[in-house]
């Protein structure tokens, strides 16, 4: 699931979505190389934090107890900021498109 052919075409994906939006509400004006590179870099992102996440917790329960090291928690916890800074980055895209450039 997290091999990097899926990464690239999630990440693809999520800049296409971006780009037919702005054609769909008339502001394709706005669309820059920077802006459509930042979405598929930020779709790339939540991915790698899922497979931080995921890795994390199934190599866990791979590993002997008394092997378990207490820096996977905080790699687990690295995987859910990097989905969580993705996220708000793509929605202040969003915003800004929309003229809220509240953040």
């Amino acid at each position: 699931m997290f091999t990097t052919w899926f990464v690239i075409i999630f990440g693809a994906l999520l800049m296409i979505v971006y780009i037919i939006w702005l054609i769909a509400s008339g502001k394709f004006k706005q669309l820059n190389i920077a802006d459509a590179g930042s979405i598929f870099f930020q779709g790339s992102s939540i991915i790698g934090g899922l497979k931080l996440m995921v890795t994390t917790f199934i190599t866990q329960f791979n590993t002997p107890t008394s092997e378990i090291s207490a820096d996977k928690v905080y790699v687990f916890y690295g995987g859910i900021c990097v989905i969580y800074i993705s996220i708000a980055t793509l929605c202040n895209k969003v915003r800004a498109v929309n003229g809220n450039k509240s953040e």
